[in-house]
């Protein structure tokens, strides 16, 4: 446990051995500033450190295989995450309204982001997806309004509904050819969007994005083409 000096400084540290967060294990705690947790951890309950808002460093140690639903949520002043490779799935809205969070490494190995998993979190600028991932839940980083590119790597079948919705800043997207669902309004309200590179299987709904400029499409794909409110149909390339 942490000593009453480092705790009068907001750190406090679990012991070795300890496996598990139980739920809202520290939720609202006012003081924390920085939690130092043990290489046993393997599950952070739901709501574990929800609304610690003077909450700025926290190390997720490589064998957390599960976060749960709301764990990190208005962790208001935290600034950086690393997600470890034995992470199954984030929770649902396991990072959400983290306000100055802005930068998100996840590691080699996961495979899922929940839903609303990193929704509102505005301040974010920097996203690395592993080559492990395979789908992005509903909304999981809606409203992210500082990112400005995305690049969704191969392996990646599935993109949940609004899963980037409001991402006012984004500019340039990158969908991978292993991409096989996209869901509705999945990058709705980009309205910075002007790049937008296609996969050759491409099976998701058409996407209405009126700021797009430029589309990077593969060969032979259907092209839907609107002007002047007028529907022309569409060719092969």
């Amino acid at each position: 446990m942490a000593n009453q000096d480092a705790w009068g400084k907001g750190v406090f540290a679990l012991p070795e051995g300890v496996t598990e967060l139980e739920d809202s294990a520290f939720e609202g705690w006012e003081n924390l500033q920085t939690v130092i947790l043990p290489s046993s951890l393997r599950k952070i309950g739901p709501r574990a450190f929800l609304f610690c808002q003077r909450l700025r460093e926290i190390v997720i140690p490589e064998g957390v295989t599960e976060i749960g639903n709301f764990a990190f949520g208005c962790c208001s002043i935290l600034e950086k995450i690393v997600l470890p490779a034995g992470l199954r799935e984030t929770g649902i809205c396991a990072f959400e309204h983290c306000e100055k969070l802005r930068e998100i490494f996840i590691s080699e190995g996961v495979p899922r982001i929940g839903p609303f998993a990193f929704n509102d979190c505005v301040s974010l600028e920097k996203l690395t997806l592993p080559g492990t991932l395979r789908e992005i839940g509903a909304s999981a980083f809606a409203h992210c309004e500082r990112l400005r590119e995305l690049v969704v790597p191969e392996g990646v079948v599935k993109i949940g509904d609004m899963a980037f919705s409001g991402c006012k800043s984004l500019e340039r997207v990158s969908l991978p050819d292993t991409l096989r669902e996209l869901g509705a309004r999945a990058f709705g309200e980009c309205r910075s969007l002007k790049t937008a590179e296609l996969p050759a299987a491409w099976c998701g709904r058409r996407e209405r994005i009126a700021a797009l400029k430029r589309a990077c499409l593969p060969h032979r794909v259907f092209v839907y083409r609107q002007k002047e409110n007028r529907r022309q149909q569409g060719r092969v390339l």
